[in-house]
């Protein structure tokens, strides 16, 4: 797919506020000027086309900052340094996040804020020609400038969404300052980079929802009607609020009632779309590929013990001291054998030194065939489930409990887990521990960092995680801000850092397994 330069592009990379061209990748293939680029109303579908390709980039398609998620949620352990997988995620007790450009980690801050300004950029060239300028959007005969303007809204509420949900704070910019430019626009914590997000999906299905069109293909292989498009537009808005608290005290009944009342009118089905391999396009999912590196990549403890709570959440110190794997665990969910390999053979693969406990004898195989096809295949955006337990949470919080019970039940837990479905009578403390179960399990490796902002919503991180990523330090020096960061153990005050006060492995200490594994080997004999 050919990215077009823009000229609102241009005007952010003379501010500084995207980390490098380098980073950016924007191709120019017919190497026009800027004024030439945008001539023609095809030029602003490709501008759309284009920036929802960013978009993608910026949210799915590198495993920067993904993979620091999933370790900083303790849903995947590796002590392999690529990255700084384990120093900067998986390490224990947690360091703080190296902000210099110099890091390798550095792509965790740079590389989703780039892309998804970048898509923004285009958003609001669009936005500013029809809105601003008064121009309209005429294509073969036939008026597509509502249309256009729905996806341009759409792709630029998207973008902050996920702004919103990884960085502390962004910025918000508008189709107008495509022409005032950028000077003194501050940078506006998550709470209102959420809030502009929100009135972007608004306004796309507002015009989505006043017409009748079918899109072109936004998505790798997908197009889809303005009502479909709604749809979509909903499921997105529902998952950007109950990802965006850092702790459980931003959870209102207001914002359980806004999952509801997004969630209600989203998608129904599974929402896939066709990875093309290559990295170079763009439409490839690096984070669900990476399921297949079985050998360093591997499922942490807490998720198998989740399915068998007589395994260790942690490694056994002793097992990984003696390089001993230890047996397979055993659990009445069917999806232990269908999602999850055990693995005795790659334990060389870790550190011990790096943290014994940080060893695992699992990894996670449903999106394996992505990894052997080499990025080819069915590519799952969301599933039917994620809408579900999202809506089944918010009943919970909102005296619906008998709503969620029902959701539970008609879905993974007992089709494909085989698990007994929740009884009528169930607390909402074990029907929210049943939905909180489903996410962990069956809702791995769809939407990025999901895991990762349910355990921080549950106040569950360790202490000293990360609770978002800082702003680049590269945009911070050329705004005149002063470089920050966050996370490490000592700095548990901090806003910004997980206090540890809920963590879920309080319980850990290094001999706690000890009996554990000295009897598993007796049985083994």
């Amino acid at each position: 797919m050919k990215i077009i330069t823009i000229k609102a592009l241009a005007v952010l990379i003379c501010f500084g506020l995207l980390t490098s061209c380098a980073d950016l990748e924007v191709e120019n293939l017919n190497d026009p000027d800027l004024d030439r680029v945008l001539e023609t109303p095809e030029d602003y579908q490709g501008l759309i086309a284009g920036g929802f390709n960013r978009w993608w980039r910026g949210s799915h398609a590198n495993r920067l900052p993904f993979a620091h998620f999933d370790a900083w949620a303790d849903n995947m352990t590796t002590t392999n340094e690529y990255q700084l997988y384990y120093s900067m995620g998986t390490v224990e007790p947690r360091r703080r996040i190296d902000n210099d450009q110099s890091s390798d980690g550095f792509g965790s801050m740079s590389i989703p804020w780039s892309n998804l300004n970048s898509a923004i950029s285009n958003a609001n060239d669009v936005i500013n020609y029809v809105e601003v300028q008064g121009n309209e959007l005429i294509m073969d005969g036939e008026d597509k400038t509502v249309k256009m303007l729905s996806m341009a809204y759409l792709l630029r509420g998207l973008s902050r969404g996920y702004l919103a949900n990884f960085f502390d704070q962004a910025l918000i910019l508008d189709a107008t300052d495509v022409d005032e430019g950028l000077d003194e626009i501050p940078l506006q914590p998550y709470p209102e980079v959420l809030e502009a997000a929100l009135d972007d999906i608004d306004q796309a299905i507002e015009l989505a929802e006043s017409t009748s069109f079918m899109t072109f293909d936004f998505l790798s292989d997908v197009s889809m009607d303005s009502q479909e498009l709604v749809q979509f537009a909903n499921a997105q808005a529902a998952k950007f609020i109950i990802s965006n608290g850092r702790s459980s005290d931003e959870y209102t009944e207001d914002i359980w009632q806004q999952v509801v009342d997004y969630a209600s009118d989203a998608f129904q089905e599974d929402l896939v779309i066709q990875g093309t391999g290559s990295p170079a396009d763009g439409w490839r999912h690096e984070y669900q590929r990476q399921s297949g590196l079985d050998w360093y990549w591997k499922s942490d403890m807490r998720i198998i013990n989740l399915m068998d709570p007589d395994y260790p959440a942690r490694y056994p110190v002793s097992a990984a001291e003696d390089a001993v794997a230890i047996p397979e665990a055993e659990s009445e969910d069917a999806r232990l054998e269908k999602d999850f390999t055990y693995d005795p053979f790659n334990l060389h693969r870790f550190v011990t030194g790096r943290g014994p406990q940080l060893q695992s004898v699992y990894y996670y195989t449903r999106y394996e065939d992505l990894y052997l096809d080499e990025g080819y295949g069915d590519i799952y955006v969301f599933r039917k489930e994620n809408i579900d337990m999202m809506l089944a949470e918010a009943y919970v919080h909102l005296n619906r409990t008998s709503d969620a019970i029902d959701l539970i039940n008609s879905g993974s837990r007992v089709n494909r887990g085989g698990l007994d479905p929740v009884p009528d009578n169930a607390s909402d403390e074990e029907v929210l521990e049943a939905i909180y179960y489903e996410v962990e399990i069956d809702l791995q490796r769809t939407w990025v960092g999901y895991q990762y902002f349910l355990n921080r919503r549950r106040d569950m991180l360790q202490a000293g995680t990360p609770l978002h990523v800082p702003v680049p330090s590269t945009e911070l020096d050329i705004l005149g801000e002063p470089v920050y960061t966050f996370g490490g153990e000592s700095f548990v005050d901090e806003e910004g850092t997980a206090d540890g006060a809920n963590a879920w492995n309080d319980f850990w200490e290094p001999g706690y397994y000890e009996e554990w594994y000295q009897q598993a080997m007796e049985d083994e004999d």
